[in-house]
């Protein structure tokens, strides 16, 4: 069961010890004396489609599945501790570079891509604490080219943002700012001209070759043999602002569509026991680049 092989990553020594000093106590009790088949029944129940951030702890129990994900990933597919990470559209969330810091044990190095400047600033005053050296990049991950090399990245990591990306392309075409504004101020804008768009069949015409774009400029910084992790779950706090829950629930097959026809180097290689709905790993043609 894959829920149990997460609860054994994060009951790791270097694992706890790291995570003991951004998770609630209560939570860090938890992962240290709960036994591995229940602490992941426990990690299970709390990511269960929608997630309500009712649930106590919720973001905290969230940011240890996450790093527990990316650690098995990282395993699974060989990514060396020492590898350089980039992720899309963080926001404030520190999941991501958490989970660099945990398994690459302050070896790896990380990136982000991101445009919202209020979430960048809470990203940046958080993630100061880490010890990984990284970067926070304020750019549409379509111009990270200009930042970075060619082959740059042995991974790349989509958290929740295929999503973010494409309500990001909507929001650009109806002339909304989500630069400088507070990102959950015009989320219920970006949510009903979502529905909008799905309802009258022309979301995907709309934003397709947008977010393919984005995608070709980041397989481009991938070194050969990297990978390209893509993660989306449901929260249960979109839904009541009326986002289609088919849709909502479908980004992740509904980027494997586009991105099986775009004719981009990459195949699927997902480790078993994800769930296709909601996780997709892509590596790029070429042998695991190595140092």
């Amino acid at each position: 069961m894959i829920a149990t092989e997460l609860a054994k990553v994060l009951q790791e020594e270097k694992v706890s010890r790291v995570l003991q000093e951004w998770l609630d106590k209560q939570v860090v009790d938890m992962i240290k004396s709960v036994p591995a088949e229940k602490l992941g029944e426990k990690l299970e129940h709390v990511m269960r489609p929608p997630i309500s951030f009712q649930y106590p702890h919720v973001l905290d129990w969230m940011t240890a599945r996450w790093v527990a994900e990316q650690a098995v990933i990282f395993g699974e597919l060989g990514i060396t501790p020492d590898a350089r990470v980039l992720e899309i559209a963080s926001g404030d969330q520190l999941a991501v570079p958490l989970a660099v810091e945990c398994y690459s044990q302050g070896l790896g190095s990380y990136m982000t891509a991101n445009l919202n400047k209020r979430l960048t600033e809470r990203f940046v005053k958080a993630a100061a604490r880490l010890s990984i050296n990284m970067e926070v990049i304020e750019a549409d991950g379509a111009r990270i080219g200009e930042y970075v090399p060619r082959d740059t990245f042995h991974a790349v990591v989509f958290l929740h943002a295929v999503n973010d990306i494409i309500q990001t392309i909507v929001a650009d075409q109806i002339n909304l700012d989500t630069i400088h504004t507070d990102w959950f101020e015009i989320l219920p804008a970006m949510v009903k001209e979502m529905a909008i768009r799905d309802q009258s069949g022309t979301l995907e015409d709309s934003v397709k070759e947008p977010f393919l774009a984005i995608i070709k400029a980041v397989v481009d910084v991938v070194k050969p043999g990297g990978v390209m992790i893509f993660t989306h779950w449901e929260y249960e706090y979109d839904l009541n602002l009326g986002y289609p829950p088919e849709l909502y629930r479908s980004f992740i097959p509904l980027a494997r569509s586009w991105l099986s026809q775009s004719g981009l180097s990459l195949e699927e290689v997902t480790p078993p026991g994800f769930d296709p709905q909601y996780r997709m790993v892509l590596r790029k043609s070429g042998p695991v680049g190595k140092e």
